[in-house]
């Protein structure tokens, strides 16, 4: 169900629910604001207090504990859509952003993805022809996070087969450790794509943005790099089997849609 609702939730709130909404919500005391860029600091001040200062504030209502969601058993779905090529999805619930978990999940992911040398990319993509392309992520969230792991089969391979396919190799990372090497490739790959994010000056603002936010930091850099920087084999192998349960997810099979007698005559 998509955060800003369905068209009929939106088409049944009324103004004052919107006024409602934006006078708990939307008030200095809960804002973060980052100014980025070349600019006379006391000038911006002023430019700040001009256009946000009359808002007054508001008691603003702690957000509740999300309790981890948790799935007991495997859910299955087809679904008919306009594509040429079928696709498997997996999905698992996972540690939520900064949680612990989270940064292994994201090497786990790496691990198993990222370059020809990726576990998944040499088993279904290179060694067995059976799918166009492989994707694996930890779609980090507030509440709470997912696992995915998604392909897009190659011409006459069944779903089945690539599901089972993909299932050996998510086997094999919830029964061994990565090695050193896979680790530290998978280290090195994601500082140097965090560093290279940062050459943006609004990708910085958005970082310092997101820290103060999130962990009431916004230097929290160096601390959220060490996530990663002292992860080990060992947590890796821990959180895969916790996460990672073939009993407990969401499989999801899309397939192109059948034609319609009707049209094709």
């Amino acid at each position: 169900h998509p955060v800003i609702g369905s068209h009929e939730d939106l088409e049944a709130a009324e103004v004052k629910d919107v006024v409602s909404f934006f006078k708990t919500w939307y008030v200095p005391n809960n804002c973060s604001l980052v100014v980025a860029g070349d600019f006379k600091p006391d000038e911006v001040k002023g430019w700040i207090s001009t256009y946000f200062g009359g808002i007054p504030r508001a008691d603003v209502k702690p957000v509740p504990d999300a309790k981890p969601a948790k799935l007991t058993k495997v859910i299955r779905e087809t679904i008919e859509d306009n594509v040429k090529l079928p696709k498997v999805v997996m999905a698992w619930h996972s540690p939520a952003r900064f949680a612990a978990g989270d940064a292994e999940l994201d090497l786990i992911s790496t691990v198993l993805d990222s370059g020809k040398a990726s576990r998944l990319y040499k088993a279904v993509v290179y060694d067995k022809p059976l799918a166009q392309q492989v994707h694996a992520a930890q779609e980090s969230g507030d509440l709470g996070s997912r696992f995915v792991v998604e392909a897009i089969a190659r011409p006459g391979v069944k779903l089945e087969q690539l599901e089972k396919a993909i299932d050996a190799e998510l086997a094999k990372i919830r029964k061994e450790e990565v090695t050193a090497a896979e680790l530290s490739r998978a280290q090195n790959q994601y500082e140097m794509g965090f560093f290279s994010q940062l050459q943006s000056v609004m990708r910085r603002a958005s970082l310092l943005n997101a820290y103060e936010t999130y962990k009431g930091d916004p230097g929290f850099l160096e601390q959220d790099l060490q996530r990663y920087r002292t992860a080990t084999p060992a947590a890796m192998l821990k959180v895969a089997k916790e996460t990672l349960d073939p009993n407990a997810r969401v499989i999801i099979h899309v397939v192109p849609k059948k034609e319609d007698k009707a049209d094709a005559n």
